[in-house]
Parts: structure tokens; sequence; C-alpha cells
């Protein structure tokens, strides 16, 4: 079998197995909305995303620029393309947006796991790939977020669908790949400033290759540089806001600030906290509720019984790759979570 004939089997499996888990989970969510009858609002962001999304979405009809949201636009501007296919319906799009993309990412991460997994054999790649993205699949806390009118599973759609293009870029040294890849992380930003954060690993990513391969540093830098100039361009609806109205988590209402405002290393030991939001009491320290992901059931499928099992056969098999390749998979995924 030739090069072509494998790449071209590669493809229809991956797009096989893309499907088959968007299909997973979609019906899984799917049959919770139904069973529950749950209209995607639970707590006062969802409450407050649905109605900033009215008024985005208004303003676009009238031909008018939509007022300052206290979150970045990419929510918004998503749901209110939706909504033209929703007979202008603005509470079933946003939570279409959020039952689609939460499916969504299942798929991404299978194919970002079997772009990362390259130096294994194809039925270990696939297996391992496949896991990741029922992982994902069924993470309670994904599960969660793609069936509230939120922006959280939007967001890490892009994030992971982006960090597929990049590392898929290293493999092809397509243009067709890092650009997308940098249209996604504007969007992702545009979704959640977190994912600003990706910067990191991307970076890291980035600066690896041109120290392994000297011989493609111009390439590599002159593909970016294109690639970053359109993600760029992609991002100014945002970067009007932020120029005309600034970050709106650092914004002040008297002497109290938001969260990002009024930060300090001393909340990481404090429970109780007073902002422009009011007064809140936690049953944990701070640093102990953001280290909850490693005990808290809701991530059980991530750090659970199934991340400990397979971290002990990979440490017994001593398959050092996998888990210099594993480790930096699930780093990158966590910080686009």
């Amino acid at each position: 079998m030739n090069h072509k004939s494998i790449k071209q089997q590669e493809e229809k499996s991956n797009t096989y197995y893309f499907i088959l888990l968007f299909i997973l989970s979609f019906v899984f969510r799917l049959l919770l909305i139904i069973v529950f009858k749950f209209d995607g609002l639970y707590g006062q962001d969802a409450y407050a995303y649905l109605e900033f999304s009215k008024k985005f979405y208004e303003a676009l009809t009238q031909f008018q620029i939509p007022p300052n949201f206290y979150w970045p636009v990419g929510f918004y501007l998503f749901t209110s393309v939706i909504t033209i296919f929703t007979a202008g319906n603005v509470d079933l799009a946003g939570l279409l947006v959020s039952l689609n993309s939460g499916s969504f990412c299942a798929g991404f991460v299978y194919l970002l796991a079997y772009e990362i997994f390259h130096n294994l054999n194809e039925s270990e790649r696939n297996k391992l790939a496949l896991y990741a993205g029922l992982i994902t699949a069924l993470s309670p806390i994904l599960v969660k977020q793609s069936i509230v009118i939120m922006s959280d599973s939007l967001g890490l759609m892009f994030a992971v669908w982006g960090m597929w293009q990049f590392v898929k870029y290293f493999k092809t040294g397509k243009l067709k790949n890092i650009i997308p890849a940098f249209i996604m992380f504007s969007f992702a930003v545009m979704t959640r400033y977190a994912f600003a954060l990706l910067q990191v690993p991307v970076l890291a990513y980035l600066i690896y290759n041109i120290a392994v391969q000297k011989s493609l540093r111009i390439k590599y830098f002159k593909d970016s540089l294109i690639a970053f100039v359109i993600g760029l361009i992609v991002f100014a609806p945002q970067l009007y806001y932020l120029f005309t109205h600034g970050v709106s988590y650092f914004q002040y209402e008297g002497t109290h600030g938001t969260w990002a405002a009024s930060w300090s290393f001393l909340n990481f030991f404090k429970k109780d906290f007073m902002t422009f939001d009011g007064t809140m009491h936690y049953k944990l320290w701070n640093s102990l509720y953001y280290l909850s992901p490693v005990f808290h059931p809701m991530y059980l499928l991530i750090f659970g019984i199934p991340f400990l099992t397979g971290l002990y056969l990979l440490i017994k098999r001593k398959q050092n790759i996998i888990l210099f390749e594993g480790e930096r998979f699930i780093y990158s995924l966590a910080l686009g979570s």
C-alpha cells in the first residue's frame, strides 16, 4: 500500500471516529436535557449570558454596534449566528451553541491525541486517541458545561481545535494548518479571556520545533507571523471593545473590584470575599477549591481511577515516549479548559 493510500485510510478512519464521538456526546447530552426538561439556565452566569446574547442579537439586527458586556463577545456572536436558524429564538440558540460545541470537543481531542502520539504504531495510536476522546465525551464537568447556556464548552472547542491544527502543522508544514490554528485561538480568547493562557504551550511547542528543526526555522517564523496577523484580524471585534472599554475583569465600582482586580496571593488562604458582586462565603479555602479537580467526582474520568491505572501501566511498561507526549497533551488541554 503506497503512502497516499495509507494517508487516505487514516483520514477516513479519523473522520469515522470524529463523527462517532460527536454523536455519542450529543445524544448523551440531549437525553439529559430531555429527561430532566432542562432549559440551560443554571446559576446567575447562565441568565446573564442569555440576557447579553439577546441584547447583542437585537443590536446586530438593528445594524448597531452592540454595547459592552462583562465577558468577551465570542459567545454572543456565535449565538447570534445560530439565532438566524432558530427563527429568532435566542434561548434555543444559546443552548444549541453549548450543546454542539461541547459534543465536538470529544472529536477534536481524539484528533489532537492522534497527532501527538505520532511515534506509535497505528493500532496503539488509534486506541489511545479514542480513549482520550471517550474520556472527554463522558467527563461530567464538560457534560455540565455543554448543557448550560455559557461560554465554557464553546471556548474549549476552539482551543482544542486550534491545538490540533497547530500540532498537525509541524507534521505537514502547510499554511492551511497553522492559519486555522491561530483563527481558532482568536475565537477561543474572544469567547473566554482565560484561553490567552494557550500562549504558554503554543510558544513552548513552537520554540521546541524551531530548536529541533533548525533548517525550517525561517519557514516556521514566517508562517507563524502570517497566521498571527490573520488571527489578529479575526480578533478585531474584541480589540474594539478592549481599546474602547478596557478589560471588565479589572474594573472597580467604588472600593470593591472584581475577582481579578482585587486579586491577592493571600486569597489562596481565604474563604470569605467581598467584591462588587457582593460578599461570598465558601466551605473550602480558595487554594483547596482550585485543587478540587484532583479529587472531585465531577473530574473523576480524568484524574480518577482510569488516569491512575493508565499511569501505573505506562510506568510498568517503561513507555516513556507516551508519558512525555501524554503529559504535554494533558497540560495543553488543561490550559484550554
